[in-house]
């Protein structure tokens, strides 16, 4: 649900479908973990802040849905792009 729910998540802003015409905040949801990590420290693209604080409320949520799975399962990656996010729209 998590997977399909990143996949559909960039439509909520409505601005493109095809992958290049993607905003950097929508490019996080259907990037892999670590070069979205990579583009919230390292990247000089001005991100939506809309779509920042909707991607950094979702990543806290599956954080969240996540830690009270009650299963070995990631729970680094998700609370750090959540952090990650919130710390980028200081």
């Amino acid at each position: 649900a998590i997977v399909s729910f990143n996949f559909f998540a960039p439509l909520v802003q409505g601005d493109g479908v095809s992958m290049g015409k993607l905003s950097p905040a929508q490019r996080l949801f259907v990037d892999v973990g670590g070069k979205a990590i990579q583009d919230l420290f390292h990247s000089h693209a001005d991100f939506d802040v809309k779509m920042l604080f909707f991607f950094a409320i979702i990543h806290f949520f599956q954080t969240i849905l996540t830690y009270g799975l009650g299963v070995p399962s990631g729970l680094f990656v998700p609370s750090l792009l959540a952090g990650a996010s919130f710390g980028r729209m200081l």
